[in-house]
């Protein structure tokens, strides 16, 4: 049990420092907004209340779009760190949390969500979902700029809290 608890602690660092290396290279070196891909917003989805959202009405702010789902272990190891995220942030009047649930059973994911208390609001698709954020992998995150570019995709788990996310995210506009 020990020897996996240690490769997890490795498989972590590990993906964090590709995380940075990611983060630092699309917004680092100078590289200008005009170089990202344009976000898509065509996107319908309904909330925990079971009110019709669309995507366009995030147009504007930044944008952390998680897509995850109760069965995913990693989805789950993950979500402590975003709820942190979520919980500095949540203040900024131009920052939106979009928590994509890809349970089948929509309740499932509701009822996880309260368990653990976590504040942010949870949807589900009701239309398609545009091929830019298709994935093969859950968890995927994908940061939107205010200017609608997409700024970062980071397919698998994330430490979302960690100072050097903070900073990044922090920066975004």
């Amino acid at each position: 049990m020990t020897e996996i608890i240690r490769t997890l602690a490795k498989l972590r660092l590990v993906n964090l420092w590709l995380f940075l290396a990611l983060s630092f290279m699309l917004v680092g070196c100078g590289e200008s907004e005009k170089e990202f891909p344009d976000a898509t917003f065509q996107m319908e989805m309904k909330n925990s209340k079971g009110e019709q959202v669309s995507m366009e009405e995030f147009k504007g702010k930044v944008i952390f779009f998680n897509v995850w789902a109760t069965w995913c272990a990693p989805c789950i190891e993950e979500m402590p760190t975003i709820h942190n995220l979520y919980k500095e942030v949540k203040d900024r009047e131009d920052v939106e949390f979009l928590m994509l649930s890809m349970d089948q059973d929509f309740e499932k994911a509701i009822e996880f969500r309260e368990k653990y208390d976590y504040e942010f609001e949870i949807y589900r698709l009701t239309g398609p979902m545009p091929a830019m954020y298709h994935t093969k992998l859950i968890p995927t995150t994908f940061i939107i700029n205010s200017e609608g570019k997409l700024v970062l995709q980071h397919d698998g788990m994330g430490e979302f809290d960690s100072e050097e996310f903070k900073e990044y995210f922090s920066g975004i506009k």
